[in-house]
């Protein structure tokens, strides 16, 4: 298989290939990251508050880097069917979005459903309606996920669906717009986009106040999709040699400034002018640090840290994270049987649960996915979100 960043060197652009390097293991430890962070609450965790309070760190970045990785590899393919056929077909790709997105979720809501059923968890049927229906993410305000009340522990069996919604969102809108804007029109609007959302999110937040905003609307959040849609859209610009140079001077400073915001987010103040700037000024730095860490993986190099990436184990668990990102929240929940939910056993309930979904349900229809693709486009197997 040919290494993307050869042909981004050599041709100074680069058409979306097969399979992007360091990107399933990158998929792999954000999956882990949901996966392990929420079982800090589980029985069984081991308690050092050191240990907890890392995992809570990796546990809030790993759905923003699915986010940043997403954005870029749907418009990387994009970008590739583009070169190679001379446009984009809508139909095909809202085709191929469908056969990876819905199986697996709807085989998991009605998996929930039953569960829900002959456990007497009382789910609402409206919960189970917003996250078929993607609007998880505006149903029921998710700020309140963290409340203590009864419910808020049988909303917990469909909450993670509204990052799902989220990325549904950008998968209705942004590849209109791709289409729309054209080649070579896409960087500014884009570059455009993102300085826009920090002001619309000071606006919201004298709006509604902090306590107020629901943080998962989409057009609140929609700046890490975006993203990494900018990624893909300079890669294909200017090349991955050039991103590899900006990335090697503005890489680590962005990152120590993220883990400084994240720090202060676990530590600093829950109110007040401080927790107000860090509210709107959070998601923008965790963009630019999460893009630096995709831009890194993307542009390969074959240090240590790339062949970790690499790993058989880590890119295994990249292929199946759609999987156990779906089927790690009911073992993280408090109202199942302990011998589903007592930490390390649970992580083994859910990853069982992910492989048998990956291999019974992704798998075929990701094989049917081949009718809707133009001969010249690139194959979807490993960088398809």
């Amino acid at each position: 298989m040919a290494d993307p960043t050869a042909t981004t060197a050599t041709a100074g652009k680069s058409c979306s290939p097969d399979r992007i390097p360091g990107l399933d293991g990158l998929r792999a430890l954000a999956a882990l990251g949901v996966t392990i962070g929420h079982s800090t609450k589980m029985p069984g965790f081991p308690g050092p508050a050191a240990l907890v309070e890392a995992v809570d760190i990796w546990r809030g970045l790993s759905v923003p880097l699915f986010f940043v990785l997403s954005g870029f590899l749907i418009t990387a393919l994009m970008v590739g069917e583009e070169h190679g056929n001379g446009s984009v077909s809508l139909p095909r790709f809202y085709a191929r979005r469908a056969l990876r997105i819905l199986p697996a979720s709807l085989v998991f809501l009605l998996g929930m459903a039953v569960v829900n059923r002959l456990a007497g968890l009382h789910v609402r049927g409206m919960d189970f309606l917003a996250a078929g229906f993607w609007f998880r993410n505006l149903y029921d305000h998710p700020w309140s996920m963290t409340g203590v009340d009864a419910y808020a522990k049988i909303r917990h069996y469909t909450a993670h669906f509204w990052s799902l919604s989220v990325e549904e969102h950008f998968y209705l809108v942004w590849p209109a717009l791709f289409v729309w804007l054209g080649r070579g029109k896409r960087f500014g609007p884009l570059l455009a986009l993102l300085a826009i959302l920090p002001v619309w999110r000071v606006c919201n937040m004298y709006r509604f106040g902090v306590g107020g905003m629901n943080h998962w609307r989409t057009d609140l959040i929609a700046d890490y999709i975006l993203c990494g849609a900018l990624l893909a859209v300079a890669r294909d610009r200017w090349g991955m040699e050039r991103i590899r140079t900006w990335v090697g001077w503005a890489g680590l400073p962005c990152l120590g400034l993220l883990l400084a915001l994240e720090l202060v987010g676990i530590h600093g103040p829950s109110t007040g002018p401080v927790w107000r700037v860090l509210t709107v000024t959070r998601i923008s730095v965790e963009c630019l640090g999460l893009v630096c860490v995709v831009a890194w993986a993307a542009a390969g190099g074959g240090s240590r840290l790339h062949r970790a990436l690499e790993h058989p184990v880590l890119r295994w668990l990249g292929q199946i994270s759609f999987s156990l990102y779906l089927w790690q929240q009911p073992f993280s929940g408090e109202l199942l049987p302990a011998v589903f939910q007592t930490f390390p056993w649970n992580l083994g309930w859910s990853l069982a649960a992910a492989t048998t979904s990956h291999y019974l349900v992704e798998r075929p229809f990701l094989r049917m996915r081949s009718r809707f693709r133009h001969a010249a486009a690139p194959a979807e197997t490993s960088v398809a979100q």
